[in-house]
């Protein structure tokens, strides 16, 4: 199996999904394609030289630490679960996942699927969301430069149907989100005309962020796509912990590396935005910013 066959496959099976091309200097990664490129209408330099591409509807992608790895597999497989597993030669693992019943599901409700398999299986939550980026299959990583390959010895190849045991542990998290999102929402002050966004994040901020080693390494790489949802996670994360709208911002000019063409491109509205959404996707109402 190569990338090209692979992509092609995908696609004739599947449908259509995005791609995109990072190319690692240094520690900084950029994109080489303006805008990510749908597949069916990509050049065949374009397929050729991807890296990334995007989800297809009914899959999940489960990115381990490989010290994690065996108690996921287990936990997989007590679930009667089956899988692909892939060595991305970077920090971990993928694990990858099929379901066929979210192909006819709607956005919201594979976003909610995603999410749980991330907090079900300790994954990183950055493959909680629809608009995340995986590295390509049968393709070097833009990190590590390394080949990502399949385990073959290590998988259970085969497609999911969430009409099964596995369906009543996502529906019993659900009701635990519902729950939590009836609970009245804490205020989210200063999102308003507050602009105290100058100077350094308070280093209980920065403490609260290293307590969550994928994020803050995300945060460092410079000019990753908005389609990693890289500003909204840290949103999301930022209302999780408490952390005001000012030192979001902060953490956005200081951290997060926002190049000097991304804050015109965006600014401080922008960043108003996100953290409205972030807030409203926690609490499921908007009643309590200010």
């Amino acid at each position: 199996m190569n990338k090209e066959k692979w992509l092609k496959e995908l696609y004739e099976t599947h449908g259509d999904f995005e791609l995109q091309r990072l190319v690692k200097v240094g520690d900084k990664n950029f994109p080489c394609f303006k805008n990510w490129v749908w597949y069916s209408q990509a050049t065949e330099e374009q397929i050729h030289g991807a890296n990334l591409r995007s989800y297809i509807k009914r899959e999940m992608v489960l990115d381990l630490d490989s010290d994690n790895l065996r108690h996921v597999l287990e936990k997989l497989n007590s679930f009667d679960l089956y899988y692909e597993v892939f060595d991305t030669s970077s920090r971990g693992h993928h694990v990858r996942l099929l379901f066929k019943e979210l192909e006819n599901v709607s956005e919201e409700v594979r976003k909610k699927f995603r999410e749980f398999m991330c907090d079900c299986f300790d994954a990183d939550k950055a493959k909680g969301s629809n608009r995340t980026q995986i590295a390509i299959e049968y393709c070097e990583h833009f990190k590590s430069g390394k080949l990502k390959v399949p385990l073959v010895e290590l998988s259970k190849p085969g497609e999911n149907s969430l009409l099964s045991s596995f369906l009543l542990e996502f529906l019993e998290w659900l009701g635990k989100k519902s729950t939590l999102q009836h609970t009245p929402a804490p205020p989210c002050v200063g999102v308003g005309e507050t602009k105290n966004h100058q100077g350094e994040p308070s280093q209980k901020t920065i403490e609260k962020l290293k307590n969550f080693p994928r994020l803050w390494e995300l945060l460092k790489e410079e000019n990753v796509p908005d389609r990693s949802g890289k500003d909204f996670l840290l949103a999301k994360f930022c209302v999780e912990q408490g952390i005001t709208f000012d030192e979001y911002v902060k953490v956005l000019l200081t951290k997060a590396k926002w190049s000097k063409a991304h804050i015109p491109k965006h600014g401080i509205e922008y960043a108003r935005r996100t953290f409205r959404k972030a807030y409203q996707t926690e609490y499921g109402s908007e009643e309590n910013i200010k």
